[in-house]
């Protein structure tokens, strides 16, 4: 990944972003989750029509949605379909070793920074939790990192090991419902990245992405 900030922006789509805009559940929690879901669609249409945004949709978020597609109505994969044709796919495969090196990292991160590292709050909203990282986002974290995208998901607390890989300063992860950009305390982000064990592994890790 490139240490400047981005120069345009490219959004890196996560599997409930689909869910959410395809939710038709009479339940006002699913209502907001599905209006927040759309607009921030309608929003992404429209920059990518005016060339201000690129849109990117992970492999990763489109075999999930296969995976889903027993479950689902027929009307409802149906959209998800629709969805998922209207945005370029970004093809690429992490290496299943890269992708436990990016586990051990956020396993690094959260086992010895869990309290440091909690997002800032923003407008009085519930503060996010932290966990590590899952494998299947671990692939959906690496297509953002490689296409130096933002990540777009509702799910904040699997993806918070993606701020410390972004360059400082930079708008990396979004809530799309709370729509708003994700940061850590400044000062908690320089104690993990002076930490040496962090550096080499981030190290390791920039330097088999970016074969």
């Amino acid at each position: 990944m490139s240490n400047h900030p981005l120069l345009s922006t490219t959004y890196v789509l996560d599997t409930n972003l689909f869910r959410y805009h395809t939710d038709k559940r009479n339940d006002v929690n699913v209502k907001k989750h599905r209006k927040a879901a759309i607009d921030f669609w309608n929003k992404i249409i429209e920059e990518s029509t005016n060339q201000e945004a690129d849109v990117l949709i992970p492999l990763e978020v489109k075999n999930e949605l296969l995976v889903q597609r027993n479950q689902l109505k027929d009307s409802v994969n149906q959209k998800i379909d629709e969805l998922l044709n209207h945005f370029d796919m970004d093809h690429y495969v992490l290496p299943s070793a890269i992708e436990l090196e990016l586990r051990l990292l956020s396993s690094y991160v959260i086992g010895n920074y869990r309290d440091v590292i909690q997002p800032v709050e923003i407008n009085g909203n519930e503060p996010y939790k932290v966990t590590y990282l899952q494998a299947s986002d671990d692939r959906i974290l690496a297509s953002a990192y490689m296409n130096e995208g933002v990540l777009v998901t509702r799910n904040i607390k699997d993806f918070i090991i993606y701020l410390l890989l972004c360059p400082s300063g930079s708008k990396c992860l979004y809530d799309f419902v709370e729509k708003q950009y994700i940061t850590i305390p400044q000062e908690a982000r320089d104690k993990v990245l002076q930490d040496v064990k962090f550096q080499e592994m981030k190290r390791s890790i920039e330097s088999a992405l970016l074969l």
